[in-house]
């Protein structure tokens, strides 16, 4: 028994040209689901895994010398954050942290640290 006959026998399909557009329609089902699943896993990787953070104030201008504080809050995508508040690093460039501060768990995670300009 074909497939044609097998499908034809199962589906109602009365002629070559129904099975067809059966078939295309399957197939265009499947492409779709295959084309999604490579957008959320492998193209956006980062939305899927990580946290938002959100720095207050985003922008700003100091003077030499000047101190700021800064207050930082994580947000987790999907109910935890890949990478753990201990391994969070704080990256400063034309300064220095006055005081690096220390996580308060919760929603969000929240730290508060200071920055001396140079």
């Amino acid at each position: 028994m074909t497939i044609y006959t097998r499908l034809h026998k199962q589906n109602n399909l009365h002629s070559p040209r129904k099975w067809a557009q059966s078939m295309r329609k399957h197939l265009i089902l499947a492409l779709i689901l295959a084309l999604f699943i490579v957008y959320a896993f492998l193209l956006n990787p980062k939305e899927a895994l990580a946290c938002t953070l959100k720095l207050t104030p985003s922008t700003f201008n100091t003077a030499p010398g000047e101190t700021l504080t800064f207050h930082l809050e994580r947000y987790p995508t999907h109910k935890q954050c890949v990478l753990p508040l201990e391994e969070t690093k704080i990256l400063i460039s034309g300064g220095k942290l006055s005081d690096p501060g220390i996580w308060e768990k919760g929603t969000p995670d929240i730290l508060d640290f200071r920055y001396i300009r140079f």
